[in-house]
């Protein structure tokens, strides 16, 4: 290996003698010559030594580690392997991405005013960034290093896609194509499948639907055979369905199901390994995604005791199929997550309250629409929304008039519900659409309680663009005329007689029939000979359409035309009806007039007729019908129900104003107002099933978001709920430790400066990106979301001699989240100014605000922080950095360019690029962790921030030394720190010293309050977790007000419960930590007889076949063993003799040969695997293998359960005890007695082989830098 400065000269490279391609000349820039560039070769290897990948001469700078160069080699160079065109250099990556990113910046105007500031603007930022990535203080996420500045290549940066999904086969379909898409390019997806209908619910056309559960096996089939960015990376998935879904039972137990299927496949000799061709977890479902269940504050209450249940509810019909206990629920999910890890929980209430733009959309992906016949408030009338689709029409928002041309059809056989106000009006809606209430907060219409007041529309009359003759005539008509033959009759008291010159008139205008002969063409009156009535007759059938007015339009309701008459045709028909069948009333309540009819739908419709000229109302029934006695002497009439519509004194002074009575008297104005009708006419009375729909509407309103109803109420938008369901999001990451000053310190000024670079680098990719549809790019560039996150966090806690479970370690925690968040919002509003706020921000303003204000006071800009009881003390600095960027945030006049900017992530394969110890808000995972050396096998390797951690407490360099040394050989510090209390800093996610639960829960609801995003972050429990654990942290999460958990019982994936442990030890009266730690005085060694018995085993691990022979003293004890296996001069052969011959000499010295097995139980490296022994059929390593197949032969039965060894024959004291709560889990069960992998083991890597180790949601690979693509 050759080191050198950078020079321009360096990067010329020629084809050589071997066949390598050419490397292209590439022109010098700073800031390259800041570091020692070296050329490597990138190699990683599979399980069998070979190696998987392996390109020669890649140059990458000297402090960058070798794992660093495997991966971003491996993943991140573009071209193939021995073509011209394939990356070789770091610098190449970092110009193709960070030229594209600056290229895009000054034609978007991000940078300068005048061309020439532009520029010089634009090359110190291209400077800086590349500065960043170079010095491993900042990288992208995976999707940047794939996509962008790639020829040929869709330019897609985002890694993180919110899917929707409607309850049609289309849109099903939609969701697996689009979800192809997303992985395709290295992304990943996540789907609320909520609204599809259960298995239980029937087919429009017969037969029962398939159900969510079955749409995932599909979709997970598809994610498996997709490469994600055409790699081996798998895709990355999160499902989630709500809490009230019929099959939520089966969502939650499908993937516990399947990881029993993957266990029998493995111990019928299938590979573990994940993705591998023809192995387990590639024959069974739901491997490629999270599953999570989403819960309400309601729900947990209830869950967290005894009482309470939860409804069941149909898609379609709203109709509750079945009630279960809350408590039930969560113990089959703490149950199924027991055994499989999944599903974990998504807190609903908590994520909405932190939502920057509910009027955009709800996080819960919903898509609301009215029904076809829903009449909207247009200049030119009252419209049923179906008429109006693919025209131009200008509508009544609630405040003022506004153009609209996108309605639009947007689902079918979507179930609505009907909702009743006080004034007796209705209106039809799905249940997820938007509704304003009358302080001017929303809801979801399913959220609907009764008392809610509905925001009323300010008036304002629709003038209708037609002009109609007969008006009065009409109406008078339809409320007294009644039809004989070809006449119609209208009957006429005294009372009435004042009305005959308006009829007149007003049947002069309508037109004659020119086809009809032989009638009379004149109104005429005849006296019927009782009480001098008269009646008029000799209107039909010369006169054109005035039959149905007394016929049809009684029963059917008024027709459409009526809506878009003229104001003043409107008033005149008010006027007929009211004057021939209206009455008024002088009561103590006021005056007010009333129309009664057995015809409920005609008054529905009156009702908003009267609305559209400004007069409000209320529908009630009279009576319920049946026999009633008048009082006139006749005795019972049968009669039908019967209705009134009530215009309250309020309404009766607005309609006296508005129309010209000629029956009814007017009467003066009072200013008392009818209290009821004035205060609750949109109260909401009743909400319940309004039946399925062939086909809903919605259309888009920009600016307002809302829209008035002929009903006189306003109503949120449709468009907008499509907006979340469909965006997108690129993450970044810095590395912590590379902010720590030389004094220990946080270098705050820096690290500000560079949260600021790479938000304007983020927003930049946002607009040059190219995304799977049109909808996610809409909506993406709408909200314009962000992912700033960290990485590193442990080894910086560790490094400063901090346990991970210390009020220290969640104080810089919550500080330097605030900091990034405050700082990125900062940065946010400084673009906004420049360049315009995100499109959506204008509606979303005060909700934004609210939510930047939430986060302020909990980083206490004027009084202590509530979130984080602990702060202050060391990290005041960076509180008081915080406070202060958030006071700028908070004071954005300009709205920011964002609706979100931070959130926490795995970031497994990032981390890599960046050389982080840890990542994302993890914990160090171990002590010591395994790596592979390139001629086989594997080598400890030392957390390197052990030594920082025990300087930072005042250990000496020789102690330090020496504790290194311990922890190399031990794994642990135990016994070699002198301070007991110092020994709480070591504790790590894995291992015999773990970090309890409540240590994680703690840590993200000390981030949680500062970040706009989530946190990605699983909670690990130790591998005899039980129910009570599982059941105890999602409650304790959901106090602590996190937005989402998600657990892993240490060996949940491919391994048996072993549970059994800790009753076998409580038996045994011993802790094996203690045991281990035990000080052992050495003895005087026993030899054994020249002649002795013994043992010879043949065994095998992972098809490397090997001999152990086992000497024993006369009483039957382990005194030596000798080990046969590999080609005699090989490493591993070597290592076997050197093995043997030590513990030899232990045991002949006295050593417990239990306290030996321990120590060299769960060693891991190569080969490893399936064994040929049904008691022991996996092991980490062949040491494993044997101490295990010792224990096994040498130790009581009573001890076996420690080392994982399974029974004979399946003892039955064996079998795991069956856990509790009752409940069937679906023919699952955890004691069917699967082979145990060790405890501290994952799946072996698809790629290399080497075993996985679990990394937030996911599995990463330490070797290979792989990832199960599931965060």
């Amino acid at each position: 290996m050759s080191s050198q400065p950078l020079q321009p000269s360096s990067l010329k490279r020629s084809s050589s003698s071997n066949g390598k391609a050419p490397h292209p000349d590439t022109p010098y820039l700073p800031p390259y010559d800041e570091v020692v560039w070296s050329y490597r070769t990138a190699e990683i290897l599979g399980g069998d030594g070979q190696p998987v990948f392996r390109q020669e001469g890649v140059q990458f700078p000297e402090s960058w580690s070798q794992d660093a160069v495997n991966v971003v080699a491996s993943k991140y160079f573009r071209g193939q392997l021995g073509v011209p065109e394939r990356e070789w250099s770091l610098r190449q990556i970092i110009d193709r991405v960070v030229r594209a990113i600056v290229a895009h910046g000054v034609e978007a105007g991000y940078f300068g005013g005048s061309p020439e500031e532009s520029v010089t603007e634009a090359l110190a930022f291209q400077t800086n960034l590349t500065r960043l990535i170079l010095h491993q203080k900042m990288t992208f996420n995976s999707p940047v290093w794939f996509n962008i500045g790639v020829e040929g290549r869709r330019q897609t940066p985002s890694a993180c896609y919110p899917l929707g999904v409607e309850d049609t086969m289309d849109s099903i379909l939609d969701w697996i194509r689009v979800e192809g898409l997303v992985f395709k390019a290295g992304s990943g997806a996540g789907v609320n499948l909520s609204k599809v209908r259960g298995s239980r619910e029937p087919l429009s056309r017969g037969g029962r639907a398939s159900g969510p559960v079955s749409f995932m096996r599909a979709a997970d089939a598809s994610a498996g055979a997709i490469k994600s960015a055409g790699l081996t990376r798998r895709a990355a998935k999160l499902v989630c369905l709500d809490v009230d879904h019929p099959d939520i039972l089966e969502f939650i137990r499908c993937k516990a199901i399947e990881e029993e299927k993957a266990n029998v496949l493995i111990a019928g000799g299938y590979s573990s390994s994940f993705n591998e061709q023809g192995g387990a977890y590639d024959s069974v479902q739901f491997q490629n995604a999270n599953n999570s269940v989403r819960v309400t504050d309601e729900f947990m209450s209830c869950a967290g005791g005894t009482a309470g249940s939860q409804d069941l509810v149909a898609r379609v019909s709203g109709e509750v199929l079945e009630s279960l206990p809350a408590h039930y629920l969560l113990d089959e999910i703490a149950k199924a997550a027991w055994r499989c890890g999944d599903p974990g929980l998504l807190f609903v209430d908590a994520i909405d309250k932190m939502h920057t733009v509910p009027n955009f959309g709800p996080i819960t992906c919903p898509n609301p629409c009215f029904r076809g016949d829903t009449l909207i408030h247009t200049r030119k009338g009252h419209i049923p929304i179906k008429e109006l689709v693919g025209k131009h029409a200008e509508i009544w928002n609630g405040e003022a008039w506004q153009s609209v041309d996108n309605f639009r059809v947007t689902g079918l056989k979507k179930s609505v519900l009907r909702v009743e106000l006080y004034d007796g009006t209705e209106l039809f809606i799905t249940p997820d659409h938007s509704v304003l209430l009358e302080d001017g907060s929303k809801v979801c219409a399913a959220d609907l309680r009764l008392g809610h007041r509905l925001k009323p529309s300010k008036a304002s009359i629709a003038h209708g663009d037609i002009s109609v003759c007969g008006a009065y005539l009409k109406g008078f008509l339809l409320a007294d005329g009644s039809s004989h033959e070809d006449d119609v009759h209208l009957p006429l008291y005294p009372p009435k007689y004042g009305c005959v010159e308006r009829l007149l008139s007003s049947a002069v205008e309508v037109p004659l029939n020119p086809t009809a002969s032989n009638a009379v063409q004149e109104l005429s009156f005849v006296e019927n000979g009782n009480a001098g009535r008269k009646r008029m007759r000799g209107l039909a059938p010369r006169r054109v359409d005035l039959l149905p007015w007394v016929t049809t339009y009684r029963e059917e309701g008024l027709p459409l035309e009526v809506f878009l008459w003229a104001a003043e045709a409107k008033r005149e028909f008010v006027a007929g009806w009211m004057d021939g069948d209206g009455t008024a009333s002088d009561s103590r309540n006021g005056f007010f007039y009333q129309i009664s009819s057995i015809h409920v739908q005609l008054l529905r419709d009156f009702q908003l007729l009267l609305k559209t000229i400004g007069v409000p109302s209320k529908l009630s029934k009279s009576h319920e019908g049946g026999l009633k006695d008048f009082g006139d002497g006749y005795g019972d009439y049968d009669c039908q129900p019967c209705w009134r519509l009530t215009i309250s004194q309020r309404g009766s002074i607005e309609l006296a104003r508005q129309v010209r009575f000629s029956r009814l008297a007017s009467f003066s104005y009072k200013t008392t107002i009818n209290r009821v009708l004035n205060n609750r006419s949109t109260e909401v009375v009743c909400v319940s099933a309004g039946g399925v729909e062939d086909e809903v509407y919605c259309c888009t309103v920009e600016g307002s978001h809302s829209l008035a109803l002929s009903c006189g109420v306003q109503i949120g938008q449709c468009g907008e709920y499509f907006s979340v369901d469909f965006s997108s999001c690129n993450l970044a990451v810095l590395n912590l430790l590379k902010y720590k000053r030389a004094d220990g310190e946080v270098d705050v000024a820096s690290f500000q400066e560079d949260v600021r670079t790479t938000i304007i680098a983020q927003d930049i990719l946002v607009s040059l990106g190219e995304y799977p549809t049109p909808e996610i790019d809409r909506v993406t560039r709408s909200v314009r979301t962000l992912g700033l996150g960290y990485t590193n966090f442990g080894a910086y806690v560790m490094s400063k001699g901090w346990a991970y479970d210390s009020a220290e370690a969640r104080n810089f925690c919550g500080a330097v989240t605030a900091l990034m968040t405050g700082t990125a919002y900062c940065a946010s509003a400084e673009l906004a100014k420049k360049l315009g706020p995100f499109p959506a921000w204008k509606e979303n303003a005060d909700a934004m605000a609210s939510v930047l204000h939430r986060h302020a006071e909990a980083c206490g800009v004027e009084e202590a922080r509530a979130a984080v009881p602990e702060a202050g003390g060391a990290y005041d600095p960076l509180w008081r950095a915080a406070s202060s960027s958030w006071k700028r945030a908070c004071a954005s006049p300009a709205g920011f360019r964002n609706a979100q900017v931070t959130v926490a992530m795995p970031s497994g394969t990032t981390s890599f690029m960046v050389d982080a110890d840890t990542t994302g808000i993890e914990p160090a995972l171990g002590l010591v962790t395994h790596k592979k050396l390139v001629g086989g096998g594997t080598i400890k390797k030392t957390n390197g921030r052990v030594g920082e951690s025990l300087k930072a407490l005042g250990y000496s360099d020789l102690r330090i030394e020496l504790i290194l040394s311990v922890v190399e050989e031990t794994g642990t510090v135990d016994g070699a720190v002198s301070e007991p209390k110092h020994l709480r800093v070591f504790d790590c996610a894995l291992g015999d010293r773990s970090i309890p639960w409540r240590a994680h829960v703690d840590m993200v609801a000390a981030a949680q309050p500062f970040l706009s995003g989530g946190v990605s972050k699983s909670v690990n429990l130790p591998t005899t977790a039980t129910l009570n654990d599982i059941r105890n942290v999602y409650l304790y999460a959901w106090e602590k007000g996190l937005k989402s958990v998600s657990i892993y019982r240490d060996g949940c994936k491919g391994s048996q419960p072993l549970s059994v442990i800790t009753k076998e030890l409580k038996e045994l009266k011993m802790d094996p930590r203690e045991e281990i730690g035990r000080e052992v005085k050495a003895s005087p060694r026993r030899k054994l007889p020249a002649t002795r018995p013994s043992i010879t085993h043949k065994f095998s691990v992972g098809g490397e076949e090997a001999y152990v022979i086992a000497g024993r003293y006369e009483d039957g004890t382990l005194g030596e063993i000798f080990l046969v296996g590999s080609k005699d001069g090989s490493t591993l052969a070597g290592f076997m003799g050197a093995f043997a011959a030590t513990v030899s000499i232990g045991l002949q010295c006295g050593v417990p040969l239990r306290q030996l097995l321990l120590k060299y139980r769960d060693t891991k490296f190569e080969p490893s695997g399936l064994t040929e022994n049904p008691r022991i059929p996996f092991a980490s390593s062949m040491i494993d293998y044997l101490a295990r197949f010792l224990a096994m032969t040498f130790l009581s039965t009573t001890e076996h359960a420690e080392f994982g060894i399974l029974p004979p024959g399946g003892d039955a004291k064996y079998k795991v005890p069956e856990i509790s709560p009752p409940g069937d889990l679906g023919g699952w069960s955890a004691d069917r007695g699967v082979p145990p992998v060790s405890s501290r083991s994952g799946p072996p890597c698809s790629r290399c082989g080497s075993l996985m180790v679990r990394s937030g949601s996911c599995m990463r690979c330490l070797t290979c830098g792989e990832t199960s693509g599931c965060g």
